[in-house]
């Protein structure tokens, strides 16, 4: 019991190298036995079809909603910061500093380090485009630097470190609402994760890693924000006043003369 609760208490303090040592530890049974990721995508593959799951259309719309929520999210965050510059007091939904740290890590996580970096220099060729399943490609291993795949590649998911990412909303939500954020936000990142898994898009591997780095970003990204450096909503609020006044003082010149 004691040895748990100082586990639980490491976690809690460490929390983003407690990600990074779980990053390492789910990574190494994929190096090691990389079938693993495979035999999994085999669950979904059948000889002569290939992947199934991509001709039905329930599982599209699935696809489509989850990517519209992120959208509409990244819109609501924009807005958000925008409103403000433009009008004061005024708010739309998020207070300045929440816009601020979902903005950055959705940058940082699934825009820099997912699609920026990993998708586009690892060289992972999907599932589907494999020879193990009816493709042409040659199948690499997790983290395995590959020239096999040019551009938007599988290594790691894209769509799963997005889904991933609506942790934050879970990070910022009110303390009584946020473990049922924190559970919504996972079923989310479930079920799209396994959407894509089950169209030949995307390894077990490619899941499992987005869904920890994305973690570990946003969580840096909350101490930066909220812990570290003594940030403050009216600090924030106050950046924005000085912003705004900036932009609009070329305006005012103009309604002087």
């Amino acid at each position: 019991m004691a040895e748990n609760k100082t586990e639980v208490s490491f976690v809690r303090r460490r929390p983003v190298l407690s990600l990074l040592v779980l990053t390492a530890l789910v990574s190494v049974p994929f190096v090691l036995f990389p079938q693993l990721d495979l035999a999994f995508s085999r669950l979904f593959f059948v000889p002569g079809e290939g992947f199934p799951a991509t001709n039905m259309d329930i599982l599209k719309t699935v696809r489509e909603a989850g990517q519209d929520a992120l959208r509409l999210a990244g819109l609501v965050v924009l807005i958000s910061l925008l409103v403000p510059l433009v009008i004061a007091p005024a708010r739309f939904l998020l207070a300045p500093r929440a816009a601020l740290f979902l903005l950055t890590s959705l940058a940082l996580g699934p825009g820099l380090l997912v699609n920026g970096i990993l998708k586009e220099f690892w060289g992972r060729a999907r599932p589907r485009n494999v020879v193990d399943f009816g493709g042409d490609l040659t199948f690499s291993r997790a983290w395995e630097i590959v020239n096999t795949c040019h551009s938007n590649c599988s290594f790691v998911s894209g769509e799963a470190s997005s889904a991933m990412w609506f942790m934050a909303l879970a990070m910022i939500a009110p303390l009584a609402w946020r473990l049922r954020a924190a559970l919504a936000a996972f079923v989310f990142a479930l079920v799209m994760s396994v959407n894509r898994i089950a169209f030949g898009g995307h390894f077990l591997s490619d899941v499992l890693l987005a869904w920890l780095l994305t973690l570990a970003v946003t969580v840096i990204c909350y101490n930066v924000f909220y812990k570290d450096f003594g940030l403050t909503d009216e600090r924030v609020d106050n950046w924005f006043a000085r912003a705004r006044a900036f932009l609009q003082a070329p305006f005012r010149l103009l309604l002087n003369r």
